[in-house]
């Protein structure tokens, strides 16, 4: 560009003739991996990568920071040089460090007759020749910040083209030029790189040398009017490196850049190199239409980037008017993986194939127009070179990504296609059923695409943990000449029963590396390449048993099975049990699996929720019940299902009788058992039962039912009898649960009360002095029986003597007194009497025909007749009233009875006598 100078003359200031130098990293062979250190995270552009401009290999070239900008750096003539270390941080895959160095810094004689050691600068100070920083866009004309920049590039402050530097302002950032010091100087040094990666060597593939600023032809006779141009040779290995263009630029004019060779005595060893011009047929764009310095036109360039492949360092020669800029860089290909961060950084340095561009050789070409050649293009690597699919491109670093498609999208060839249509999957491709319920063990992914010389490994994060482990990995196989491979992955573990069940996505990385080379997941090599993918999870469903045992029931969850079924598909789990099962429709069904399960217990409900996997899921399902137990899935949900069963409570019914079998309404009864509090009394129902518990549930009188009860054994006694009943101190005992004789509902029938009887005491006496009689018999009418039993008097010395002759009669007189009489054995009736008539009177009274009613009672069992009933005394033999015997017959017959016996015995003692003599 053009400065003023102290003498306000105009001098062309050779706009960055900007030769770049940048070394293409690329691993030619060999077996280097990375083993993983600790490192930043990767997910940043490394330092000196563009991530502005037009440029085609903004993810390539690594660009040297020499500094900050109008930094001097060396002085021409004098021994030095320049060292700048690039270190790029690879996380896992270690360290990646480009090493540059610019040395033997001379000045030469320029065509237009330069070959001062002192000139003027930019700022028309007087100044040593040497090279300071640069950077680029801080001209108006310049066009590598078009191409290549961080933060924009040079632009006007006003929105239109203005006076310069008053109007113009540079946004980018980069400081990757170096230029001269002084105007008009024509200066030549060397440059060269070196790489490695965590300290070993990375072999390079070339430079790139490029004109990253525009230049002009020469306008005239003298310095001021000087063409400009760059070139640049190889230092060794000449015959080994081929040309080609990589970018090109210009705008506002049509000037072309020529490439010629240039066979010339080089300045490091003395030897005739051949060297690569690049100079141009016109003036820059800034200066058409009558543009000048401080004020431009709008045009920029032109300028264009070449590839010296098969050069590892060159000298580099620049011509300016003014001051010319030299960029320099390093092109490092590095292909890397794209799964989320968690998994680590997975790459590898490639070598890629130039195709497509003109190809000039070290010699033998003049006037070659840049705009007239193809450009070059990096494609996928060759067959020699081992990768996945048929392409390959760039990252500057790891796109992490939840979609594992961050390379995918990042503006640049889409690269992911080892596994395409002849593949068995394809990115987001859903994982088996079996392999995830690990009904199978195994997992193979068919038709891998794959090229050039290697291997091929493949991971999948099998347990959810956000890693890949050696252990996830599938066997290794070579790439064969069909570029197809199948990988087998024996998974290490059922999948349901990791975290992975949290998980709605996992992930597959795909590896191909040289045939020495340790297959590991993460880590960075020389050669290969890293694809990584990600696959869906199927719909999971989770069944729940939950089981209440509110009444002494002792089954667990563990003693039922669950089951879901779709189609002719039945799915059995455990209580709690998570499996991935296919979007659709399930019937869902329990059966118990031991005796506990399978007796006493109910389903009592079945609901069921849905939510987002690795959640606890809320929402509920309509219409899901006992009654309908289906339930449908969907893909990346979690459906919850709970089986909630309950044991169930017992009961105890009996039937409160009297001996007749009629019902005996009234009683109470005490109850002991599981939960029963101390002193609970059960009390006869008749009506509006009590809804607290241990109370009669049954409403109908001497009818008892005991519900909601616990499983245990029970006992009832009773406590309160109606008046007139025996109680029943009998303790009756019942056992509740499902594996007792009545079940969960024991019926305990007819509890009999027997009817107290009633007892009838009376005395017979002597009308005339009260004197106990005895011997009288009675006639004693039962109410409703109709014949009489007869009461004899019983005179003996004790009840039970008079119970032994009363043999098997149920009614005699039970006092062995003369006189008394008690029947005992009576049964109440409150609404019948009984009779008592004298059948036969003492011997020697009349007898009584008087009829004496009397009631037993339930509350007055024990009848006794207040007053004696009287017999009077016969005054002679008379019949007697009842045609019976009088006491007179009884004393004749007697005296004569005794007279018989005096003359039988005279007649005994004669007949005696007799026999004697």
């Amino acid at each position: 560009m053009l400065v003023q100078s102290a003498a306000t003359r105009l001098r062309k200031v050779s706009r960055r003739a900007a030769a770049i130098l940048a070394c293409t990293a690329l691993a030619v062979a060999g077996a280097l991996v990375v083993s993983p250190i600790p490192a930043e995270a990767a997910g940043t552009v490394a330092e000196g990568f563009a991530t502005g401009g037009a440029g085609r290999f903004k993810n390539d070239i690594q660009w040297i920071q020499w500094g900050t900008k109008n930094q001097f750096l060396l002085t021409a003539g004098v021994a030095g040089s320049q060292t700048v270390t690039n270190t790029r941080d690879l996380g896992e895959g270690g360290t990646l460090v480009t090493t540059c160095t610019i040395s033997n810094l001379q000045k030469q004689r320029s065509e237009g007759g330069n070959y001062a050691d002192y000139g003027y600068d930019e700022n028309n100070a007087y100044v040593r020749s040497g090279l300071k920083a640069y950077a680029p866009g801080d001209w108006a004309g310049d066009v590598l910040d078009d191409l290549y920049n961080v933060g924009g590039t040079g632009y006007w402050t006003t929105g239109r083209v203005g006076t310069f530097p008053r109007d113009y302002a540079n946004n980018n950032q980069m400081v990757i030029g170096l230029r001269n010091t002084m105007d008009h100087a024509r200066l030549s040094f060397n440059f060269s790189c070196t790489a490695t990666l965590n300290g070993a060597e990375v072999p390079l593939q070339g430079l790139v040398f490029a004109d990253a600023e525009a230049s002009s032809t020469s306008s005239g006779v003298g310095e001021a009017n000087q063409a400009e141009w760059i070139q640049a040779a190889p230092s060794s290995n000449a015959s080994n490196v081929t040309w080609y263009a990589l970018d090109r630029s210009r705008s506002g004019c049509t000037t072309d850049v020529l490439i010629s060779a240039q066979s010339q005595t080089n300045w490091w060893n003395g030897q005739t190199s051949n060297f690569m011009r690049m100079s141009p047929n016109g003036q820059e764009c800034a200066y058409n239409n009558g543009g000048t310095h401080n004020n431009p036109s709008s045009g920029n360039g032109p300028g264009t980037v070449m590839f010296m492949k098969g050069a590892t360092s060159a000298g580099v020669e620049i011509q300016g008017r003014g001051y010319t800029a030299v960029a320099l860089g390093v092109v490092v290909e590095t292909d890397f993986g794209d799964a989320p961060e968690s998994y680590g950084t997975a790459g590898a340095l490639f070598q890629p194939s130039w195709t497509t561009g003109t190809a000039l050789s070290n010699t033998g070409w003049q006037g070659q127009s840049v705009w007239g050649m193809t450009l070059a293009d990096i494609t996928n690597e060759p067959p020699s070179t081992v990768h996945l699919g048929t392409r390959i491109d760039s990252e500057t670093y790891q796109q992490h990504s939840a979609g594992a498609d961050g390379d995918d999208s990042n503006g640049v060839n889409d690269d992911e296609d080892a596994l395409d249509g002849n593949s068995s999957i394809q990115q987001g491709a859903m994982l088996p059923i079996d392999v995830l319920n690990g009904d199978t063990s195994t997992y193979t992914i068919t038709g891998v695409g794959c090229g050039g010389d290697g291997k091929i490994h493949g991971w999948i994060d099998w347990n959810g943990d956000g890693r890949f482990q050696d252990n996830e990995g599938s066997n290794t196989q070579a790439c064969p000449a069909s570029g197809r491979v199948n990988l087998t992955f024996n998974v290490p573990q059922a999948p349901v029963d990791t975290n992975l069940v949290n998980q709605t996505v996992t992930y597959l990385r795909l590896r191909a590396s040289t045939a020495t080379a340790e297959s590991k997941p993460t880590g960075v090599t020389v050669g290969g390449e890293v694809e990584d993918y990600l696959l869906n999870l199927p719909a999971q469903l989770r069944l729940v048993k939950e089981v209440n045992n509110n009444y002494g029931g002792t089954a667990a969850a563990a003693d039922w099975d669950l089951t879901a079924t779709s189609g002719q598909t039945t799915l059995t789990y455990a209580t709690g049990q998570t499996r991935y099962v296919g979007a659709g429709s399930y019937a869902l069904a329990e059966a118990g699996k031991t005796d506990a399960a399978n007796a006493g217990y109910e389903l009592e409900s079945l609901a069921c929720t849905q939510g987002a996997v690795g959640t606890n899921p809320t929402t509920v399902v309509a219409g899901v019940s006992k009654n309908n137990p289906n339930v449908t899935t969907a893909n990346a949900t979690l459906t919850v299902c709970t089986f909630t069963n309950a044991d169930q409570p017992g009961s105890i019914t009996w039937h409160k009788v009297d001996d007749t079998g009629q019902d005996l309404a009234g009683t109470e009864w005490t109850l002991t058992g599981p939960g029963v509090p101390d002193g609970t009394t059960v009390t006869d129902c008749t009506g509006g039962c009590s809804s607290r518990p241990f109370t009669d549930q049954d409403a109908a009188a001497a009818h008892f039912q005991l519900t909601d009860l616990a499983w245990g054994t029970y006992t009832l006694t009773e406590s309160k009898v109606p008046t007139g009943y025996q109680l029943d101190e009998q303790a009756h005992e019942f056992t509740i649960g499902p594996d007792a004789e009545g079940g969960l509902d024991a019926d305990y029938g007819d509890v009999v009360n027997e009817r107290l009887t009633g007892s009838v005491t009376w005395q017979k006496t002597d009308a005339d002095n009260g004197k106990a009689l005895s011997g009288s018999e009675w006639q004693l009418t039962l109410p409703g029986v109709g014949e009489p039993v007869t009461i004899t008097d019983c005179v003996a010395d004790s009840a039970e003597a008079c119970a032994e002759q009363a043999g098997d009669a149920d009614y005699y007189d039970s006092d062995p007194a003369a006189g008394t009489l008690k029947v005992t054995g009576l049964a109440w009736n409150e609404d019948a009497d009984y009779t008592l008539v004298e059948s036969k009177p003492p011997a020697g009274y009349v007898l009584d025909t008087t009829s004496h009613t009397f009631r037993i009672l339930p509350d007055q069992l024990e009848y006794s007749f207040a007053a004696a009933f009287t017999n009077e005394k016969t005054e002679v033999p008379t019949l007697p009233l009842t045609g019976g015997i009088g006491a007179d017959t009884f004393l004749i017959g007697g005296g004569a009875l005794a007279a018989l016996a005096f003359a039988t015995g005279l007649v005994r003692r004669r007949r005696a006598h007799h026999v004697q003599s």
